[in-house]
């Protein structure tokens, strides 16, 4: 697959690497149980996941930990931090992959339709049919 944008990275332990993605929004509460921002951190978690496994495969690098950094953050920690989980990397990659067949099929069905008051912090709010 090509995808195109940049990955910060810095240096991790015994010469692995750290993946630091900067988000423009608020922090979210980890703790939350609001289903719609569990789920947007998932997708956070995913995303990350999916950079770590193009620089393994890409550049030979090993990942230890993903990053989500919040610059607006001012009086707490800015990083929402993840542990690389082989396996949770490659069941992404799978359900990445399977996407991607979908896309190639042209099968555009939606399954799964969110609530209305959570478009404003959707990243498909444009692309939506509400």
């Amino acid at each position: 697959y090509i995808l195109s944008g940049k990955i910060d990275l810095v240096e991790g332990v015994d010469g692995s690497v750290e993946l630091v993605d900067f988000k423009s929004g608020d922090k979210p509460d980890v703790n939350t149980t609001d289903p719609f921002k569990r789920t947007q951190l998932n997708q956070y978690r995913r995303q990350l996941e999916v950079y770590a496994h193009i620089v393994e495969q890409r550049y030979g690098k090993k990942v230890s930990k993903m990053h989500l950094y919040y610059p607006k953050v001012e009086n707490e920690n800015p990083r929402i931090s993840f542990d690389y989980k082989a396996q949770n990397v490659q069941t992404t990659i799978d359900s990445f992959t399977e996407v991607v067949k979908k896309i190639e099929a042209k099968d555009f069905k939606i399954k799964l339709h969110c609530p209305l008051n959570q478009c404003s912090e959707c990243d498909m709010r444009h692309f939506c049919r509400k």
